[in-house]
């Protein structure tokens, strides 16, 4: 690793780092000569191994536009999209995260659930929310959801049955969860969903035994 990186390398992108080629590593050092800091190298390394022939000058204006969009992100929903907030970190180390992955068709649903719940949201700003750490958790729910509906066993009734009591009893707390937190109601009236459909427990399915 070239030694004018390593003092902008947070640890835990140190590992991803040191899996560059000298060619990137290079064109990274470069790049954080143009602007790039810590809070972006999660973005330039991602950029990076989606092209991995780019140049300085194109890292840096990819990354940094797209800290822009992050900005705009964070002021619209209140969610931070940039994953490297430790700015003390200078000390290279190999406890980094495994790379980031790039198939963007794991995107894809989550992605079309943010635009549907914030349509005036550009598409750029919804693919780099997507890819946060903030809704890493949802995206493997939605990713776990597909590949549940896309089993065959999930068409058998006794998986259906399960699937729907779970549904059913994640629905209610969330219900429960809307009504405790008055952030959480303004938040879904924000996004136009309306408050009586969520309240409406006849949408409930009964529980084995006749219980709700």
């Amino acid at each position: 690793m070239p030694p004018e990186l390593q003092p902008h390398v947070p640890i835990r992108r140190a590992g991803q780092v040191a899996r560059l080629s000298p060619a990137q590593q290079q064109v990274l050092a470069e790049a954080v000569g143009l602007g790039i800091r810590k809070r972006n190298m999660a973005a330039a390394l991602r950029y990076l191994q989606q092209n991995p022939n780019a140049s300085a000058t194109d890292l840096a204006q990819a990354v940094l536009v797209g800290h822009e969009t992050h900005t705009a992100v964070r002021s619209q929903t209140g969610v931070d999209t940039d994953t490297d907030t430790d700015d003390n970190a200078s000390t290279i180390g190999m406890n980094a995260d495994t790379p980031t992955d790039t198939d963007e068709a794991r995107y894809e649903p989550l992605v079309s659930l943010i635009l549907s719940c914030y349509p005036n949201m550009s598409e750029s700003a919804a693919r780099a929310l997507a890819q946060s750490d903030a809704l890493r958790a949802l995206l493997s729910i939605l990713n776990t959801v597909e590949t549940a509906q896309e089993s065959p066993h999930f068409r058998t009734d006794f998986v259906f049955v399960l699937f729907s009591v779970y549904i059913s009893r994640l629905y209610r707390h969330l219900l429960q969860q809307s009504r405790d937190n008055l952030a959480y109601r303004t938040a879904l009236q924000q996004a136009g969903i309306s408050l009586p459909d969520i309240h409406d427990e006849k949408t409930d399915i009964e529980q084995p035994g006749g219980h709700k």
